[in-house]
C-alpha cells in the first residue's frame, strides 16, 4: 500500500467512526499515517467500549463537549446529531445542556471556603434536606450556607435550578451522575472531588464498574480537537514564515 492509499484509508476509517475529518486532521494522515493510526485506534478503543449504549456514549460526549471548560460548538453538534441518530429525544440532550450548567459551582465550592468570616461547619440549612442534599453537604462541608450566607438570592435560584434538573422526565439518575463524571473529569477541568461523588452517586443508582470507568475514558476522543488546531496552525505557520523569508530576500 502506497502512503497515499494508506492516507486515504485512514480517512476513510475516521470517517466512518467519526463522521467527520477535519482539515487538521488530513493534514497530520498525510503527513504521518503512522501516528494518525495509532491515534485513531486510542480514541476508538477509549470511545466505543461496549457497556454504555451508542445513545448514552454520545450524550455523555455531548456533556464534554459543551460543558463551560470546553465550549466545542463544532464537536458539540456533531454529538446532539449522533445521539438523535441512537435514539435520544431532544428533551435528553436539553437535560445534559442544562445539567452541566452545575460546573458553574465548582468555583464556588473552592473559592467560598478561602473567604472569612463565612461558615466553617455544617448549618441548620445543610441538616434539614435530607438525600442528596445531604449527599453533597457530607462532600463539601458548609459549602450550602456558605452559600446562602455570601448571597441568599444566588442559593435560592440554585435551589430552584436542582429541583428543575431532577424532575422526571430527563435522563435517568445514574446517567445523569455520569454526565458530572464526564465533564468534571474534562482534561481542561480535572475536578476529581466532584469526579470522586459523582462516581459514587452513579454506582448507588446502578451504575457497573466498567460503565464508570468506560465514561472516564469519554476524556480522550477531544484530543482530536488539538491535532485538528495544531496541524493547521502549523501549515498557515509554515506559509507565513515563508512569505516573510521570500520578502526578506527579494528586499
Amino acid at each position: 500500500m502506497t502512503m497515499a492509499d494508506e492516507s486515504e484509508h485512514l480517512i476513510q476509517q475516521y470517517a466512518a467512526r467519526y463522521g467527520h475529518v477535519g482539515d487538521g486532521l488530513r493534514l497530520l494522515i498525510e503527513s504521518d499515517p503512522e501516528f494518525a493510526g495509532a491515534l485513531g485506534d486510542y480514541v476508538a478503543a477509549s470511545s466505543e467500549a461496549g457497556s454504555l449504549e451508542p445513545k448514552i456514549r454520545e450524550l455523555l460526549l455531548l456533556a464534554h463537549d459543551v460543558s463551560i471548560t470546553n465550549l466545542d460548538r463544532d464537536g458539540a453538534q456533531r454529538r446532539v446529531v449522533k445521539a438523535l441518530d441512537a435514539g435520544a429525544t431532544e428533551g435528553e440532550i436539553r437535560h445534559v445542556i442544562e445539567l452541566v450548567t452545575m460546573l458553574s459551582l465548582h468555583g464556588l465550592t473552592r473559592g467560598l471556603p478561602m473567604v472569612p468570616g463565612l461558615a466553617t461547619g455544617p448549618g441548620p440549612v445543610a441538616s434539614s434536606r435530607g438525600g442528596y442534599w445531604d449527599a453533597f453537604e457530607e462532600a463539601f462541608p458548609a459549602f450550602h450556607q456558605r452559600l446562602e450566607e455570601a448571597n441568599p438570592a444566588a442559593f435560592t435560584s440554585y435551589q430552584r435550578m436542582g429541583a428543575a434538573l431532577w424532575r422526571k422526565g430527563g435522563l435517568e439518575p445514574v446517567w445523569a451522575e455520569l454526565v458530572f463524571v464526564v465533564a468534571d473529569l474534562s482534561n481542561t477541568h480535572l475536578f476529581t472531588d466532584g469526579a470522586a461523588f459523582h462516581i459514587r452517586n452513579a454506582l448507588h443508582y446502578g451504575a457497573t464498574g466498567q460503565q464508570v470507568v468506560d465514561a472516564v475514558f469519554l476524556t480522550v476522543p477531544s484530543i482530536i480537537r488539538s491535532i485538528d488546531v495544531g496541524f493547521l496552525a502549523l501549515q498557515d505557520g509554515l506559509a507565513q514564515h515563508r512569505e516573510e523569508k521570500a520578502h526578506h530576500v527579494a528586499e
